[in-house]
């Protein structure tokens, strides 16, 4: 029987299937400023599908790496595979021009869609607008809703949420991947079929640890070095699984030869950037960081203690198997971070703020 957030996933995908142009917008998270809220948008416009003859090759190289009976196309893998493969497969809309519907107005954002479809901007309201058009997740979590506008016939657009995040409380920057997602990030070829042809499956107990979190008004940046093509199937996951809705920080990522590897390559220094700005944007919130043993987390989050060490309250990694994190290399990737800052974690029940 389908879940809820395959359901959710599938109603996506569908749209994505079948209309001539998909207008997506991420969630995200506002600051407060002298004059009231500032809130970023970001999303992509996508069109119609590829050429056939590179949908078929992806398609089938998608298969065989996730290890796919490409002559079952009745199984459950096979259906999940078409599924996800969607929003590779759009040809991105460039020079577009596009805006946004917040807080009961139209702002139209000055540069049109870049490369990829790619749109973002900085939408300012007062106080008083905000409050106005205020509403609240299923975790009682403030938020405007976002719709993005294109101007073109037979657009379909997926709304996104901006959540509120006050100047002073706490803020958890969790990774997704082997750190509240089970994906088997060591292993390139488990990865890929975890990925795009198996059900999303939850760390055991995170989600009750971050609904915790959430009734003590903490706020979540969900943080991944994963490709935004798997938005459409990270949210409704995580929303459906029961973790608190948050901002969205994925990597860019186009379709342009070797397919494979780049979809498997995780770049880290992008997600380093990613996390920086949410310290800057917040000079006065304390950041736990929670990540995993798997690959980068531990010197990203070495790194950015060493930098902002004001603001990181606690680094917890999560141990993996097939690379724990060692005394060496832990020695080594939080030097001179003092030894009360960072923890290393087997089991969610371990965790605190």
């Amino acid at each position: 029987m389908e879940s809820a957030n395959e359901k959710m996933g599938n109603s996506l995908s569908s749209e994505l299937s079948n209309t001539h142009s998909t207008l997506i917008t991420y969630d995200s998270c506002a600051h407060h400023t002298d004059s009231g809220w500032e809130f970023p948008v970001s999303g992509h416009l996508l069109g119609k599908k590829i050429s056939r003859m590179r949908e078929r090759f992806l398609n089938r190289l998608l298969l065989r790496f996730a290890q796919v009976d490409l002559t079952d196309q009745d199984s459950p893998e096979f259906a999940l595979v078409q599924r996800r493969i969607q929003p590779f497969i759009r040809k991105a809309k460039k020079k577009v021009s596009v805006g946004v519907r917040l807080g009961g107005s139209y702002h139209k954002i000055a540069s049109p869609t870049r490369r990829g479809g790619r749109f973002k901007t900085t939408v300012n309201l007062s106080s008083k607008a905000v409050s106005a058009f205020l509403e609240y997740d299923t975790h009682s979590q403030p938020y405007l809703p976002i719709r993005g506008v294109a101007d073109l016939e037979h657009t379909v657009t997926i709304p996104s949420r901006c959540y509120l995040v006050d100047p002073v409380g706490i803020s958890v920057v969790t990774d997704i991947d082997d750190t509240i997602k089970d994906s088997q990030v060591l292993d390139r070829r488990q990865l890929l079929r975890n990925s795009f042809a198996k059900p999303y499956e939850p760390v055991k107990g995170m989600k009750e640890v971050f609904e915790a979190w959430q009734q003590k008004a903490v706020k979540f940046h969900y943080v991944s070095a994963s490709p935004w093509q798997i938005y459409n199937e990270l949210h409704p996951f995580l929303d459906h699984t029961g973790f608190p809705g948050g901002s969205f920080h994925l990597r860019q990522f186009t379709l342009k030869g070797q397919v494979i590897r780049k979809l498997i390559r995780r770049r880290y220094q992008k997600k380093r950037t990613q996390i920086e700005s949410l310290l800057q944007r917040f000079p006065r919130r304390q950041f736990v960081l929670i990540g995993d043993s798997g690959e980068h987390d531990p010197d990203i989050y070495g790194s950015l203690a060493r930098q902002y060490g004001e603001q990181v309250r606690k680094i917890w990694i999560r141990s993996l198997a097939g690379n724990p994190l060692d005394l060496t290399r832990s020695l080594e990737a939080f030097r001179d971070v003092p030894k009360t800052t960072w923890r290393i974690f087997h089991e969610a029940a371990e965790l605190s703020l």
